[in-house]
């Protein structure tokens, strides 16, 4: 599964202050080129990254059960009511910006 991050404004409706509004990364299925529904959130310690994951792409490649094998994946799906492992697909080549030569402009010669 494709799934793009979002960066997304949320009503918090159990403040008891009342009705606040706070931002998340959402993550949404995409299925044939178009963004779908909303199939989670990124945690909340990644927000202070919102930036460079707004907009990405990602491949799912694992998704934790209460029937991994390995405990602590079903420590994490349980603690976090689901959870999955996804690789971000890079959308556009980057060139990584090369050295210019050294050159010495002595004019004493």
């Amino acid at each position: 599964m494709v799934v793009r991050f979002k960066c997304v404004q949320m009503e918090k409706t159990n403040d008891p202050e009342g009705a606040m509004e706070a931002t998340a990364l959402a993550v949404v299925r995409v299925t044939g080129g178009i963004d779908t529904c909303r199939v989670g959130f990124l945690r909340r310690h990644l927000l202070k990254y919102k930036d460079e994951y707004d907009g990405r792409l990602a491949q799912v490649t694992d998704v934790f059960s209460d029937e991994s094998e390995s405990p602590s994946d079903r420590q994490k799906h349980h603690r976090n009511r689901g959870c999955a492992r996804a690789v971000l697909i890079e959308a556009e080549y980057r060139e990584t910006p090369k050295k210019k030569p050294r050159v010495d402009n002595d004019s004493s010669t």
